[in-house]
């Protein structure tokens, strides 16, 4: 999530290990929370550096159904999302 208030808003969900990252994907997609594609930005600047997008029409049911216990982010889904 962006760190400041007036950037575009989204969620990006990083990791090192594809798998994990793979794993995470399908969780969130299984109660239909619809994620952008598995992809590594920069293969020559980190090639084990993954991440995916969760699509801005699914931003509320991730607030809703996943949230976070992290401060700052927990505020962040609650203003930007409504929730």
């Amino acid at each position: 999530m962006p760190h400041e208030t007036l950037a575009r808003f989204y969620i990006q969900i990083t990791q090192k290990d594809r798998r994990d990252l793979e794993r995470v994907r399908g969780f969130l997609e299984r109660p239909g929370i619809r994620c952008g594609r598995l992809h590594n930005p920069s293969v020559r600047a980190d090639p084990d550096y993954w991440r995916f997008y969760v699509l801005s029409a699914s931003h509320w049911a991730f607030a809703e159904r996943i949230g976070s216990w992290h401060p700052r982010k927990r505020e962040l889904l609650a203003v930007r999302c409504r929730w």
